[in-house]
């Protein structure tokens, strides 16, 4: 399991989604398939703006569950699907912090929660 904040809002957010190719959005994050979800829309929908907003629950905040596909494919599909929340996607470059803190924790097997912001 693990969280991180994508530059930008909801519009993002939402754009990141739509990307994913491996990723299933889903409400649940307990399976053996890997499952996103926005937080904000959906397991913490009915707790209040300025409450979900001093507990970091914000529009960017990504939580993701890792399920039993490949790693390298995961990874492939975290980092494009962030590339397509770029203005002008870099080409051959992969999104340096989450390639890294990812692919680290996948391949090893670790549980991860990652408390800082990714800038796409």
């Amino acid at each position: 399991m693990l969280s991180f904040y994508i530059k930008g809002g909801l519009q993002e957010s939402q754009m990141f989604f739509k990307a994913l190719k491996v990723f299933t959005l889903a409400e649940s994050l307990g399976g053996f398939e890997s499952l996103v979800e926005l937080p904000c829309l959906m397991t913490h929908a009915s707790v209040p703006y300025d409450q979900r907003i001093a507990l970091g629950i914000t529009d960017s905040l990504i939580r993701v569950s890792v399920g039993l596909e490949a790693p390298e494919d995961l990874i492939a599909d975290l980092d494009q699907a962030l590339k397509s929340t770029l203005p002008q996607p870099i080409p051959g470059k992969l999104i340096t912090p989450v390639n890294i803190v990812v692919k680290e924790h996948l391949l090893n097997g670790n549980a991860l929660l990652v408390d800082q912001k990714i800038a796409a």
